[in-house]
């Protein structure tokens, strides 16, 4: 299972993004039929996730699930959208006209001393810091530890899409005001760091 989706004008059995929708009320999930231990190497298996969901994405809205979602059968996959019909929804709500952007800043070299590596590791998250107020959401996609260890920090942004152009101005302007940094923009995706789901017991 790749992703929900809304399940308006769609049918069980159509095809949306190479994958077959299964509809139960106002949700659409996403599938393809999986054999346990097919052929595909996980490159494959996530360029195919990737795909699906992006082009599901360029018509309507999408919350994906973890790459490597297995159900049992379609019989699973309804209750399973019954059961969490609720809170399906209200995510689907939530990233309705809305894209992630994410924003890298890095530096060049290694700073001489503890001190330059801790003024520099505060200027890449103040610059990232400050796109907060033109999104709906922001939040890391490294870690502290991992952005000290590669002289970069990372987040995700979710945007508005017809606010993109600004975000993307935005972001430039920050470059121009930072020339010391590196600041590279990418997306729009689908909403990937802002949907989270727990299938444990």
């Amino acid at each position: 299972m790749f992703a929900v989706v809304p399940g308006s004008g769609l049918a069980t059995g159509v095809k949306v993004a190479g994958a077959e929708a299964l509809v139960v009320r106002q949700l659409a999930a996403l599938l393809a039929e999986n054999s346990l231990g097919a052929g595909a190497d996980l490159g494959q298996r996530v360029a195919r996730y990737r795909a699906v969901i992006e082009l599901a994405f360029a018509e309507r809205s999408v919350v994906p699930l973890p790459c490597g979602t297995i159900f049992r059968s379609r019989a699973s996959v309804e209750r399973w959208l019954e059961l969490h019909h609720s809170p399906l929804q209200e995510a689907l709500e939530f990233v309705a006209e809305r894209a992630m952007m994410r924003v890298r800043v890095g530096v060049a070299g290694a700073p001489a001393t503890e001190a330059a590596a801790a003024s520099v590791d505060g200027r890449l998250w103040t610059a990232l810091r400050g796109l907060k107020g033109d999104a709906i959401a922001a939040i890391p996609v490294v870690s502290g530890a991992e952005a000290r260890a590669e002289r970069a920090a990372v987040c995700a942004y979710l945007i508005d899409r017809d606010e993109i152009g600004a975000f993307e101005q935005r972001v430039a302007s920050l470059t121009s005001a930072e020339p010391h940094l590196r600041v590279e923009l990418s997306g729009p995706f689908p909403a990937y760091d802002f949907v989270q789901m727990d299938f444990g017991g």
